[in-house]
């Protein structure tokens, strides 16, 4: 799996899009079936080789974005932002550190990889499992096809996904 974690930036940018293209399509399925109000999207910045999910989003598809923030320690927390200001060249998020504290209603997570029971492999220093502890909203998982695997290790405190999306398709719990 680690020679395909590095794509080259035409593969990263194709997947990429497919998988902007299927969040968009749950976001807006979200929208319509469960927040008829809208949103708060909870989205995290792409580090190297990660999805860039927002390339077909148009904001409609939720009511307000927040981006995560990394704080010492294994806390996070999100704030607002908004999708126009991403730089795309850089494929990083803006966040101002003077933007209104938000706890989403949907959040993206990345991963390493992910399984057939929707448990999530993160980075190992465990941000997204602390926050997730007393999270009660949608959590999407988002990965590339290659990183589904049969299993991955679990421990009690992981919280499973209620979708995954990927580049083939999107996958829903239950």
């Amino acid at each position: 799996m680690r020679e395909k974690l590095l794509l080259n930036k035409n593969l990263l940018e194709t997947y990429s899009n497919v998988i902007s293209i299927h969040l968009s399509q749950l976001l807006n399925q979200l929208n319509s079936d469960l927040y008829s109000n809208g949103f708060c999207l909870g989205a995290y910045s792409p580090i190297k080789n990660e999805p860039i999910w927002w390339s077909s989003l148009k904001g409609n598809e939720y009511r307000d974005l927040a981006v995560v923030h990394m704080h010492d320690e294994t806390k996070l927390s999100y704030h607002k932002a908004n999708i126009d200001s991403f730089k795309k060249d850089e494929y990083r998020l803006k966040l101002s550190e003077k933007s209104t504290e938000v706890v989403p209603d949907v959040l993206l997570i990345p991963g390493l990889a992910f399984d057939d029971n929707f448990e999530r492999l993160g980075r190992g220093k465990g941000y997204f499992d602390s926050y997730l502890r007393d999270f009660k909203g949608i959590k999407i998982g988002i990965c590339f096809s290659f990183q589904l695997l049969k299993e991955v290790p679990k421990e009690k405190h992981d919280k499973s996904m209620d979708y995954i999306i990927t580049d083939k398709k999107i996958y829903k719990r239950g």
